[in-house]
């Protein structure tokens, strides 16, 4: 009788472990080095994010747009930007093009990225853009911290703890 309990207990508890690492979603963070996290929201595949964010030397407003894939990696859409000055992209082998307002944007840039890497500070003032909702980042994080923009895929275990 012993062993026939010790066995049921035994699969309960290995049921429990295995329910509790069973993938529930992903999220996108913003972490530093030491894995410390400012900013964590659930995202799902085909929702847009966008890391908005003052250029420090043109002082103009520049807008990167990715696309959250299901593999957890970001795809870059586009870059739109105020100017065509130092440090942003002028290379004629982009199809750059300009709006109404004078923003020049690169469309259909097409790269994949598994962390984004940015430094905070007065100046870029970073925010965050997921789908509609608009996040001021710099507002959480010292000046000057070198952080990176992910998407960890979730368990249920983190999200219950």
């Amino acid at each position: 009788m012993l062993k026939k309990t010790v066995i049921i207990v035994t699969l309960a508890v290995a049921v429990m472990i295995l329910f509790l690492l069973l993938p529930c979603g992903m999220s996108l963070i913003v972490r530093d080095n030491a894995g410390y996290v400012y900013f964590e929201k659930d995202v799902s595949p085909g929702d847009v994010v966008s890391l908005e964010f003052k250029h420090s030397v043109e002082k103009v407003q520049v807008v990167d747009t990715f696309l959250v894939m299901s593999d957890g990696t970001m795809f870059l859409t586009n870059s739109t930007y105020g100017s065509m000055g130092a440090g942003l992209a002028s290379d004629e082998s982009y199809n750059i093009t300009t709006d109404a307002s004078g923003n020049f944007s690169i469309e259909n840039i097409n790269v994949t990225f598994e962390s984004i890497p940015f430094i905070t500070g007065k100046i870029p003032m970073h925010h965050l853009k997921v789908n509609n909702d608009k996040y001021p980042i710099y507002r959480s994080v010292p000046d000057g911290k070198p952080l990176f923009l992910i998407i960890e895929r979730n368990n249920v275990a983190s999200k219950l703890f």
